[in-house]
């Protein structure tokens, strides 16, 4: 339930005005940042639902349905757009480097753990919950900064 309030938290967080215009919005913008705070939420979906191959259960789990490959690079896809548009907006809007090093540097250690399950799966290499919880974090708290400096 919470992903459907992702746009609209977009569409308020860039209209700037309570009662702002649709037809004065950028839709285009709109967009990118809601795929931006989209989708580390879909690489945590997939990420906290993997498990080594001798650890599959029952549960309903990403592993078995996509391969263990292909579960890792829906999770490196998802971090990827994600830090590729906040690239894109920092360059667009004037955030500031701080803000995309942010989401950079935990898309390195997110990046990190992904390629370890991916060359190694097991147990211990599976547990890819912390890391996209700090990518997305990193995403959220990153508009405090690259936010927050444009309205000092």
């Amino acid at each position: 339930p919470i992903f459907a309030l992702i746009p609209l938290y977009s569409i308020l967080l860039y209209a700037g005005e309570p009662l702002a215009s649709a037809t004065t919005l950028a839709w285009a913008d709109i967009v990118a940042f809601t795929v931006m705070v989209w989708m580390p939420f879909l690489g945590w979906e997939v990420g906290r639902k993997l498990r080594a191959p001798e650890a599959e259960d029952p549960y309903d789990i990403y592993s078995p349905a996509l391969g263990h490959a292909g579960a890792v690079s829906c999770v490196i896809a998802a971090q990827t757009i994600s830090l590729s548009v906040a690239l894109f907006l920092t360059l667009k809007w004037s955030l500031g480097w701080v803000y995309v090093s942010i989401i950079a540097a935990a898309f390195a250690l997110a990046l990190t753990a992904n390629l370890r399950f991916l060359i190694a799966p097991s147990d211990a290499s599976a547990n890819l919950k912390p890391f996209t919880e700090i990518f997305a974090a990193s995403v959220l708290a990153g508009q405090l900064i690259g936010f927050g400096k444009n309205m000092l």
